[in-house]
């Protein structure tokens, strides 16, 4: 979740709280993504009847300075609440007449609807394949850092960091922790009923064993 892009314009993307993220994550194997954003502070900050308020200048990094490493943003939040971040009044929040049985939309959701407008992403991406276990990235796009994929470490290692961090406590990767207390009863004790789309199921069987 990100709240840090607080200013209509930064002097260039260096400058911004975003450069660190995307130093953090360039060579990252597997696509970020911002759960929540949208800085409400500063010029952003608007009060009922929430005139003005965010203009949302950071979509365009995601589409440029995120576009290797980023697959979606959420932005924060819909529905207005006493935090004033929403992008929407609710039916009943306020007492116009308009607003009684309708959402109404705010001037920052308009903002956010003309930012994401400005942008698409490129078709090139149309061919992933989420169901190979070999496709990566790179066969649609060329990519202009390495996104190595990462390994879990060794058990050397991780008895190495246990040392390290004087834990009393030994590695274990052969046995389940126990089942926390309440979660076998009621309806959390059978499994839900559905089926996995095969092509999901697929690509789940890249990183787990799965049984025929």
């Amino acid at each position: 979740n990100v709240y840090s892009w607080c200013d209509s314009e930064y002097v260039d993307f260096s400058y911004s709280p975003y450069k660190p993220i995307a130093d953090e994550f360039k060579d990252f194997s597997k696509p970020l993504l911002f759960t929540e954003f949208g800085c409400n502070l500063g010029e952003f900050e608007t009060f009922c009847p929430y005139k003005g308020g965010r203009t949302w200048p950071d979509v365009k990094t995601f589409f440029n300075q995120f576009k290797e490493i980023m697959s979606g943003a959420i932005a924060f939040e819909f529905s207005m609440e006493d935090n004033q971040y929403g992008l929407a009044l609710s039916p009943g929040f306020t007492s116009d007449p308009k607003n009684a049985d309708h959402f109404y939309y705010l001037d920052t959701c308009y903002e956010l609807k003309k930012q994401f407008s400005k942008y698409k992403v490129s078709s090139l991406w149309d061919g992933a394949k989420i169901d190979s276990c070999s496709w990566t990235p790179s066969d649609a796009h060329k990519m202009a850092a390495k996104h190595t994929p990462a390994a879990c470490p060794t058990a050397k290692e991780v008895k190495a960091l246990f040392k390290g961090k004087g834990l009393k406590a030994k590695p274990n990767w052969e046995k389940l922790p126990p089942t926390p207390e309440g979660a076998d009863q009621d309806a959390l004790s059978e499994c839900p009923e559905y089926k996995v789309a095969e092509d999901i199921r697929k690509e789940a069987c890249c990183h787990y064993k799965c049984s025929a």
